[in-house]
């Protein structure tokens, strides 16, 4: 297997057709509900505590639970509605990454169980070995979660001729979708 440092395009078409299939509208054209992509995923605690990485999945008998790094231990029960915590936009990345994660498991069996398939499916996409086609794929997919592509393709977020001109302008859509200025860059690269 080649190794590629740049994100291969297979790699980068196979995380936006896999965010598509599994959240399809739930992805808006604003800074997206990221508690409600993870209960579509079956996601149903997050946990904000100090951590050594920035974040990390666990499965368990009924879906997952998602850690990511704060300096202060908060848990956020998903089933409870409505979520009013606001995140950090390095904690919103990390979130969307870890949902992202699932995205390699099938949800419809009790215990959400890795689908072999799906992870082919991705390291072969990668062109690298599976832990870093996996990582990855989250980090593109987790991209398109925050800033969906039919939300770029709005003439009233991009400039006229679908482009951005300005550090001004990427600020001000890192605001508007509650990201970093590097999310906007690579989702508009």
């Amino acid at each position: 297997m080649r190794h590629n440092s740049a994100r291969p395009s297979a790699l980068v078409q196979l995380a936006a057709r896999s965010v598509q299939r599994a959240f399809g509208e739930l992805c808006t054209p604003d800074a997206v509900d990221l508690f409600r992509l993870a209960q579509s995923r079956r996601i149903h605690t997050l946990e904000l505590r100090p951590l050594l990485a920035d974040g990390c999945v666990f499965v368990q008998d009924d879906g997952f639970t998602v850690q990511a790094d704060d300096k202060k231990t908060e848990v956020i029960r998903l089933r409870d509605q409505p979520v009013t915590r606001r995140l950090t936009v390095k904690q919103r990345f990390t979130f969307a990454h870890e949902i992202a994660h699932t995205l390699a498991y099938d949800t419809s069996v009790a215990l959400p169980r890795i689908s072999p398939e799906v992870l082919r499916s991705i390291e072969s996409a990668g062109e690298r070995a599976r832990p870093e086609s996996l990582e990855s794929f989250c980090q593109i997919a987790a991209g398109f979660m925050l800033v969906p592509p039919k939300s770029l393709r709005h003439k009233k977020v991009l400039g006229p001729w679908g482009t951005i001109d300005s550090l001004d302008q990427i600020r001000r859509l890192a605001r508007r979708f509650e990201v970093s200025p590097e999310v906007i860059i690579h989702r508009v690269a």
